[in-house]
């Protein structure tokens, strides 16, 4: 997972989905928070994770890769694909390209 210092917060939308006022494809190589609903202990829990923008769709998808653990969902790990809808998405980060490459 990228350390915090090599992430600058672009946009939030206080854990609800934002406004994407910029031409989608700029969103490629953010990092983009999440809401997961997950199963756990027979209660569904909500958990905001982040994903690496890969490629972004005309019809408003988000293909990229889950960039942190969940805590809930063992299944949930690092690196594993995500599609998710633009209108998911709670906040945008901007990576620190002279630290990491990485989210």
């Amino acid at each position: 997972m990228e350390p915090l210092e090599n992430l600058r917060i672009l946009k939030v939308g206080d854990r609800k989905p934002i406004k994407i006022d910029f031409p989608h494809n700029e969103l490629i190589g953010k990092c983009v928070k999440k809401e997961f609903l997950i199963k756990f202990n027979q209660k569904t829990i909500n958990e905001h994770m982040f994903v690496k923008v890969n490629l972004v769709t005309d019809d408003g998808l988000i293909i990229g890769i889950l960039d942190n653990d969940s805590y809930f969902d063992k299944e949930l790990v690092v690196g594993i694909p995500i599609t998710m809808k633009i209108s998911e998405i709670e906040e945008i980060m901007e990576i620190n390209h002279d630290r990491k490459k990485e989210c």
